[in-house]
């Protein structure tokens, strides 16, 4: 779970003239498959509507994607569900913000606020926190809360550097944490560099002078390794030996005017890396999401679309727990932000209408997501079973916006 950059209040763009990323860098988007089987999108379904949604969908499918230099052909556009009146318990474990602080949803369904620290980022067990805060001094710092005594502490100390990017406890390390730091003074508009802390505040690393930070980094599964794009090329970070560039030729990505590497998100297996990537071919630039086998170097493109949002990211793809869905929340120019799930294989896409930030139930089978209406604050969250895809409003109070969703066992 990573951190909102200090004074930020839209969860859903990461910025690329301020690279600072919002909680988790999900940066929002909507989006409509467009169908092809060129190096670029040949037709462009016409506008769905904007509006709430009005059927619930049978599952279309597609034939098995091949690994091609373009994407796959896409189903037709499902018809946006509809959402249910129904209002379903609130699923216990999500992590929420608001403007007084972040809440945990108990094992009741009720939330209870952890901190009155705005998007502070809990840890994955849920006894702490991080937060960056400058109100001791000129330069940002981050400090971390005991959740159970309500202590906090200055872990990083550095009067020469600020730290002032994304923030990612490290569950397989589990006493060190990443951020982005830069020098103090440093002009804000420039990527920040690949930096370590352990928990207790020591071993305050750089990790590479020579990476600059773009969109938030992937940690694999097994700790090991980060996906993430330096000046969007490719890169795996070893945590042993450094960074290593990834080559998209040898994935079949190749032969493009201009092919360029934006968030990633490891498979839950460790196997796959899903990657935004955005295609400029005979003149026309589009957005897919690249699913690369590190095993076999195969890849697969799913869900070509414009993607409108000037100086933003997309947001990275969320892969269900099982490895078999991916849920996007996709911006396609000309509509408002769109939660979409897709199955990795391509054989079935759902639209499930307007909203934001979709995030897994640890245990599976399900997502949830939250919709907005005046531009800043969130008016619901939705919860969707994987298969019937049909939202549903939870019971709680509207203006909180999810930050994660962990495990109270």
């Amino acid at each position: 779970m990573a951190a909102c950059n200090p004074g930020q209040s839209d969860p859903t763009l990461e910025v690329l003239d301020d690279v600072r990323p919002t909680t988790n860098a999900f940066a929002t988007s909507a989006s409509t498959p467009i169908a092809t089987s060129t190096l670029s999108p040949t037709s462009t379904p016409a506008p769905i509507s904007t509006s709430p949604p009005t059927t619930t969908p049978s599952p279309t499918t597609t034939p098995s994607p091949t690994n091609t230099l373009a994407p796959t052909s896409a189903p037709t556009p499902t018809a946006r569900v509809k959402a249910q009146d129904e209002v379903v318990p609130t699923p216990p474990g999500l992590i929420l913000n608001g403007s007084d602080g972040v809440y945990l949803v108990s094992a009741q369904g009720l939330p209870i606020r952890l901190t009155h620290r705005y998007a502070a980022v809990v840890s994955p067990e849920g006894d702490r926190a991080l937060y960056y805060d400058n109100s001791q001094g000129d330069n940002y710092e981050i400090y971390m809360i005991d959740l159970n005594s309500g202590a906090e502490t200055n872990i990083t100390n550095t009067p020469n550097r600020e730290e002032d990017s994304w923030i990612l406890w490290w569950p397989e390390r589990p006493g060190t944490i990443l951020f982005g730091s830069r020098e103090r003074g440093q002009d804000l508009h420039v990527e920040r560099y690949l930096t370590s802390i352990s928990t207790a505040g020591t071993n305050y690393h750089l990790m590479d002078e020579g990476i600059l930070l773009g969109p938030e980094p992937s940690l694999s599964p097994d700790g090991q390794t980060l996906a993430m794009a330096i000046e969007m090329k490719p890169i795996l970070y070893n945590i042993d030996t450094g960074p290593k560039p990834l080559d998209p030729s040898a994935f079949g990505l190749a032969g493009y005017e201009r092919l360029r590497f934006l968030s990633a998100s490891w498979s839950p297996d460790g196997r796959k890396i899903a990657w935004n990537i955005r295609v400029t071919q005979d003149g026309k630039t589009y957005d897919t999401i690249a699913i690369l086998d590190l095993q076999t170097d195969a890849s697969t493109l799913l869900h070509p679309y414009v993607f409108e949002g000037v100086g933003a990211y997309p947001a990275a793809p969320a892969w269900s727990p099982d490895g078999k869905w991916l849920a996007l929340g996709v911006w396609r120019a000309g509509l408002g932000p769109e939660i979409w799930a897709v199955r990795v294989d391509g054989s079935e896409e759902s639209s499930l209408g307007r909203g934001f930030r979709p995030t897994w139930n640890p245990e599976g089978g399900q997502f949830v997501f939250f919709t907005r209406t005046d531009g800043r604050n969130a008016d619901g969250i939705w919860l969707v079973e994987v298969g019937e895809w049909i939202p549903r409003p939870v019971s709680l109070a509207l203006g909180l916006w999810i930050n994660d969703w962990i495990s109270l066992e």
